[in-house]
């Protein structure tokens, strides 16, 4: 946004329910224009009423099959969408290696895949680091 020299008036930091609730508190009664994924799974937005939601899909998620060649010591994922498009492209997670899950939603995916993963402490870049130094390897 800083690009475009807009600023923003809240930005969430905390897991989606803690957000949402904040959130709603600061809008009241004004409509909100949440331009995001055709996909996404619009927490924030079922948490309001309706009549002041205004969805606008501006991208949609696609898959990109690619089998990998290489072993990683540590995978990040960053989406429920990134963990099915890297199974459903035949990659697996073997024993020698770490998951990373960001958020909540990301994790219960790997969790239905079967996957241990690690929950970093918060959405920041920080916590990423924190976590992917955190792992024995």
């Amino acid at each position: 946004m800083a690009r475009f020299n807009v600023s923003s008036s809240y930005t969430g930091s905390h897991e989606v329910e803690r957000v949402a609730f904040e959130f709603v508190s600061l809008v009241g009664q004004e409509k909100v224009l949440f331009p995001g994924a055709a996909d996404g799974r619009r927490n924030i937005q079922k948490k309001l009423p309706t009549n002041q939601v205004i969805d606008l899909p501006i991208y949609e998620t696609k898959t990109i099959n690619i089998l990998l060649s290489d072993n990683y010591d540590v995978v990040v994922f960053t989406s429920p969408s990134n963990v099915l498009g890297y199974f459903n492209s035949g990659n697996k997670i073997n024993i020698n290696q770490k998951a990373i899950a960001i958020g909540r939603s990301t994790k219960q995916e790997l969790d239905n895949q079967g996957v241990d993963s690690i929950l970093p402490w918060s959405y920041k870049e920080l916590a990423w680091a924190d976590a992917v130094n955190g792992i024995s390897i």
